[in-house]
């Protein structure tokens, strides 16, 4: 299917709406109110966004894939505010890049990729806005996911024409650790969480090409095969957890009329519904989770972006977002109160607003 380009919005008109509802930071640039979402249409109009990450420093970073294909370089774009304003940088990627994956943390950010020329990793130092190419761990291998945590910590899932293996590093990329190998049924990783050095959930299909999620404690040195329940899952979109014992999953189940929520009180060892269904977005597709509280987005009824906000105890707010013309794709949160979604035309500022009575931190998802 050709690529959707964005929609164009009249710049007086937005003006407007969010001088009527924003206040306004030291940059100058607009910043939601609590429990609200502000979009803007992407600056990249030559790309889709497939997706975006923060790190606790404010810092942001969103990669995705050129309409052009081999005639132009892949957007690499950063914000040092949280999202509010953005940079890109086009000397980085070679052109026909297609960057598939980016995640942030105290390190800076990394974001993987392919060309012609194979798998390609780029790092963005902290308080940077422009991509410098990182030592690939693997030179033959296709890098499938990346995320990010405390600590320095990073991780790719790489996979070779035998089986998936996971890549660390400590220091942005510039030497790596080649890790453990995921299940031998590991057909293809989509998503990569780490909450710590040492846990961490990957997200996918299996060799039959059913939903599968796989589970790390030992900073990717072993992996074990999570229990998804009875209902067997086609695939998986997301994954995220907000603790050790807190995880949850964006899924697609055998059966269902739409995208569902698992949960998880054992840190990915078994997920199951939540007590109370996560359905305030319709159908949602990725996630990212803070120590307070976990952002979910995608797509309301009408096929327009939405996002919610969910507590420790599965309580969930609904934001009211300005502008999302195009569901998001992906979401990336620095704080409780600040994340970032993208769309394959906007890019939205989120202040999420965990919802009252909700548990702040150290509470288990209700199932």
């Amino acid at each position: 299917m050709a690529a959707l380009r964005p929609l164009q919005i009249a710049t007086a008109a937005l003006g407007l709406l969010l001088a009527a509802c924003t206040t306004t930071s030291s940059s100058g640039v607009s910043a939601p109110k609590a429990g609200t979402g502000i979009g803007q249409a992407s600056p990249f109009l030559n790309a889709n966004l497939v997706d975006v990450a923060c790190a606790s420093t404010q810092q942001c970073a969103a990669v995705g894939i050129n309409f052009d294909g081999a005639a132009a370089s892949a957007p690499l774009t950063s914000s040092t505010d949280g999202g509010l304003g953005w940079s890109l940088d086009t000397s980085a990627a070679p052109a026909g890049t297609k960057l598939t994956s980016v995640a942030c943390g105290p390190v800076g950010c990394l974001s993987i990729g392919r060309s012609l020329a194979g798998s390609l990793v780029y790092r963005l130092d902290p308080e940077a806005s422009s991509w410098t190419a990182a030592t690939r761990p693997s030179k033959d291998a296709v890098a499938e996911a990346v995320a990010c945590a405390a600590k320095r910590f990073c991780a790719v899932v790489f996979h070779d024409s035998t089986h998936h293996f996971v890549s660390t590093t400590l220091n942005g990329g510039s030497t790596w650790s080649e890790g453990g190998t995921l299940p031998p049924t590991a057909g293809a990783v989509f998503q990569l969480s780490c909450d710590d050095a040492f846990h961490c959930l990957a997200g996918g299909i299996d060799a039959q090409g059913s939903g599968a999620v796989t589970v790390t404690t030992d900073g990717g040195a072993t992996w074990a095969a999570s229990n998804l329940g009875t209902t067997p899952a086609n695939r998986i979109w997301d994954v995220a957890c907000q603790s050790h014992k807190n995880c949850a999953i964006v899924a697609d189940l055998s059966g269902a009329t739409t995208t569902t929520i698992l949960t998880s009180q054992d840190g990915g060892v078994t997920f199951a519904p939540p007590a109370t269904p996560w359905t305030q977005v319709t159908t949602p597709r990725a996630l990212s989770c803070t120590a307070a509280s976990c952002v979910v987005v995608g797509a309301d009824a009408n096929g327009h972006g939405a996002a919610a906000v969910f507590g420790s105890n599965g309580l969930g707010k609904l934001l009211a977002l300005t502008y999302a013309p195009t569901p998001l794709l992906s979401v990336g949160c620095s704080s409780a109160s600040r994340c970032v979604g993208a769309g394959l035309g906007s890019l939205v500022v989120l202040s999420p607003s965990v919802p009252k009575g909700s548990q702040q931190q150290g509470g288990q998802f209700r199932q």
